[in-house]
């Protein structure tokens, strides 16, 4: 669904703020556009959501969100099966939680193959891309401790694994 679409769907049903970190008119939309989200809905109101929109030839990933009381149910885990069953990379991503320790959190992406503030030596080719520069000014020295990562390039470090 749009992400006005799910805005509205949200403020026709809740008096509560809209629950995924990014701001109206934030910063990060001109590089890390969200234009759209998968959205698991419970008697037709979202319970959680993984947002994605395109930026060059990456899909971008953020604005998710699991609301409090159904936090712990696997949502965010079948969003993110979801997310990667029905969109196409390469994927970039920014790692910032509310919810989770920010450390913590890069590393459950680490787990699931998200290659977490990638060196321009393991971007090769890609880290002269307008996109990535972007990620990397904003987040590599993030006063909160966020994180970039990106899935789906062929970094340069998995080259040199498999010559050892």
């Amino acid at each position: 669904m749009s992400k006005e679409e799910l805005f509205s769907l949200w403020e026709s049903n809740n008096d509560s703020e809209f629950p995924a970190a990014r701001s109206k008119n934030s910063p990060l939309d001109p590089f890390y556009p969200i234009t759209d989200y998968f959205v698991k809905l419970q008697d037709g109101l979202p319970i959680a959501a993984i947002g994605y929109g395109k930026k060059g030839e990456f899909t971008t990933r953020g604005g998710a969100f699991v609301i409090e009381p159904e936090r712990g149910n696997n949502h965010y885990q079948q969003l993110d099966r979801h997310f990667e069953r029905n969109t196409s990379g390469p994927y970039i991503t920014g790692i910032s939680s509310t919810v989770i320790p920010n450390e913590e959190w890069a590393k459950s992406f680490e787990k699931r193959g998200w290659s977490v503030t990638p060196t321009d030596k393991e971007l090769g080719k890609y880290a002269n891309d307008n996109t990535i520069k972007a990620f990397k000014e904003y987040y590599d020295d993030h006063p909160r401790g966020a994180k970039w990562a990106v899935k789906g390039l062929p970094l340069a470090k998995w080259f040199v694994v498999l010559r050892r």
